[in-house]
């Protein structure tokens, strides 16, 4: 019966030494497996006293379990952690920025009616009728809204009331544009409001905070009244919507 085994044998000048041979089988398949060490120690240090210097003692079989099935199919190594300032988490992916334009440069019209700062990223926009916090779902810029549309926020920093609405294209820009178009002649929802409060489009806040997947317009919708009567944009007085 031939044997195969791993052996680290560890050379150091001292009469301590002793060599290590790790076997992977089962005590009991090799029950004379020390005395044939001990065998071939004898033999090899009564032709080399040297080596009976450096290996005073024989060998030493330490047997060890070979892998199972468990541990071929299973592994308790968990997997890399996740470098989060590159990868980042999901949620934190959410935010309204400013586009290349907007960042230090002039060009943009939407992009200082966004945010105050050009590095800022809107995380969440709070409701002016009833003081809550909804939070920024998806990644939106002045360009760049869903794939279904966007739901938006404007709201008038003099007089602190605010407009929620909805827009099937795929950039907030172009709603933007129409709401500053009625705030210089005065008319529609918005327009009436600054006109009354007697405020110009300075005032004027417009930030996009959810975008819609679905291409389907009555999912938009439904968003969209969902929210003004959750936050009573109709029936406060901070809220500039008409009716749902």
């Amino acid at each position: 019966m031939y044997y195969f085994c791993q052996v680290t044998v560890s050379v150091v000048p001292s009469r301590m030494c002793t060599s290590i041979i790790p076997v992977k089988y089962d005590r009991r398949s090799c029950p004379a497996l020390s005395g044939i060490l001990r065998n071939n120690h004898q033999a090899m240090t009564s032709k080399d006293r040297r080596l009976g210097q450096v290996f005073p003692r024989p060998p030493r079989a330490v047997f060890e379990r070979d892998k199972n099935l468990k541990d071929i199919l299973t592994r308790a190594k968990l997997p890399p952690a996740r470098n989060a300032t590159r990868h980042g988490t999901q949620e934190t992916r959410h935010g309204v920025t400013r586009c290349n334009k907007g960042k230090g440069r002039t060009g943009c019209p939407l992009c200082p009616y966004i945010t105050d700062r050009p590095a800022e990223v809107v995380r969440q926009v709070r409701m002016p009728p009833s003081g809550q916090v909804e939070k920024v779902q998806g990644r939106l810029t002045c360009k760049q809204g869903g794939s279904g549309g966007f739901l938006y926020l404007a709201t008038c920093s003099k007089s602190g009331a605010g407009y929620l609405g909805e827009s099937g294209r795929d950039q907030p820009l172009a709603r933007f544009q129409e709401h500053r178009r009625s705030v210089e002649q005065g008319r529609n929802a918005v327009g009436e409001h600054f006109a009354a409060q007697r405020c110009g489009t300075e005032e004027l806040k417009f930030v996009p905070f959810m975008a819609v997947k679905e291409k389907s317009p009555y999912v938009r919708k439904f968003l969209e009244k969902l929210l003004i009567s959750k936050h009573s944009f109709v029936e406060s007085d901070l809220g500039m919507n008409k009716n749902h």
